[in-house]
């Protein structure tokens, strides 16, 4: 999957709206997100 300006900062907002949570917690969040938007985890980890 090819990273496009819109998807990088799509992760990134999600990232920002959760900061407030512990590293962990935050990531499992960003892969929930993710998954029901579509964006595979292998992709994620690529960002």
């Amino acid at each position: 999957m090819k990273l496009t300006l819109r998807t990088y900062y799509a992760v990134l907002a999600l990232s920002a709206m959760i900061d407030e949570s512990p590293a962990e917690e935050r990531w499992h969040r960003i892969e929930e997100i993710a998954t029901e938007r579509g964006i595979s985890e292998s992709f994620l980890l690529q960002v």
